[in-house]
Parts: C-alpha cells; sequence; structure tokens
C-alpha cells in the first residue's frame, strides 16, 4: 500500500458545479453518479447503491475502478502528517530500487536505509519493502476496459492512445480477444 489520496463526491453535479476541480488535480477522483454513464473522468466510478452481492443481504454501493489501486491505497490523515506511516511495497518482476523510488516519490538511498538492503542492485520478486513517500499518480495510472462486441485491439489501441503490449494483458494472440474479457488499455 501506499498513500493515494481519494477525493469522494456525492455528485458528479457538485463537482462541476460548486468546486474548482484546479485544486483537486492531487487527489485519485471518486465519483458517485446513478446514471448509465458517468460522463467524465474520473479514477472510480460509484454507479449504483442498490447493487447485490452474494452472501451479503443487504444493497450494497457498485463501483467501477478506472485505474488499479492495488498497492496503492493508504487512509493518511492530512492534518497530521506524522501520524502516517510507512507502507508497504511487494517487489513484482522487473522491480527496480530506482523504479519503486520513482514511485513512491522517493530515494534508492532511503529505500535502502529503510530496508537495510546490503546491495540495492538485487531485491527479489515478493520480497517485501517498507516505503516512505506518496505514490506519483502519473507513474501508477492505469486503465481498464471491458470488451464489448465489435471491439479490436486496434481499435482500443487507437481510442486510449495505447500501444499493443502484450505484456499489460499476458495475450497470445492480439486478433483474438472476447466480450467480457477485462484488457489494461494503459
Amino acid at each position: 500500500m501506499q498513500d493515494t489520496q481519494l477525493c469522494y463526491l456525492q455528485g458528479k453535479s457538485f463537482l462541476e458545479n460548486h468546486l474548482d476541480e484546479s485544486r483537486l488535480k492531487k487527489y485519485a477522483l471518486w465519483i458517485a453518479r446513478y446514471n448509465s454513464t458517468l460522463g467524465r473522468s474520473a479514477d472510480i466510478w460509484q454507479h449504483s447503491d442498490t447493487g447485490k452481492v452474494n452472501g451479503i443481504s443487504t444493497k450494497v454501493d457498485l463501483n467501477l475502478a478506472y485505474r488499479d489501486f492495488t498497492d496503492t491505497v493508504n487512509i493518511v490523515n492530512p492534518n497530521n502528517p506524522s501520524e502516517n506511516t510507512s507502507t508497504t511495497y511487494i517487489v513484482k518482476k522487473n522491480d527496480s530500487l530506482s523504479f519503486i523510488a520513482k514511485k513512491y516519490n522517493t530515494t534508492v538511498k532511503s529505500l535502502v536505509s529503510l530496508n537495510g538492503i546490503k546491495n540495492p542492485d538485487k531485491i527479489n520478486i515478493g520480497m517485501k519493502l517498507k516505503v516512505n513517500g506518496s505514490v506519483s499518480i502519473t507513474n501508477s495510472t492505469k486503465k481498464y476496459h471491458t470488451v464489448k462486441g465489435g471491439y479490436t485491439v486496434s481499435a482500443l489501441v487507437k481510442k486510449y492512445g495505447s500501444s499493443t503490449s502484450k505484456t499489460w494483458n499476458s495475450i497470445k494472440n492480439i486478433d483474438k480477444i472476447y466480450v467480457g474479457q477485462k484488457l489494461r488499455v494503459k
């Protein structure tokens, strides 16, 4: 986890008509709008408060995340930063300390010191690192698309301005995608 700060808004209209969006750029936006479309960009769209989930007897909120918040959300007290503790990052394939430092707006030296790393050129997949710092939203923003009928990889590349990188989705044949398949597009 790291300390991405979420700004939850009760409605799209409230955001657009009563708030200065330029002052919210450092926050991930979580917007509630119970409609068939959100009609704007956001990080999370709460599209229903009447959802049903197996094992829960009451209605629940349903949300769509447009970026991967795995290992990125931590509750932070902006009124008292000294209360905020280090977070944990689990090393993934192809990670390096410089990549992790950049992602969390910290330094390799800080990561080495905080984790007692003897050789900064050697970290292992699955290793748990303590991290002080906040994630850089520009480095962590990911977008996903659920495939609907008629879509092709090339159409998604054009729509999202991305690439056909097979590493994002582990697609063996980019000419074969399926309705309902969730693909990372950025």
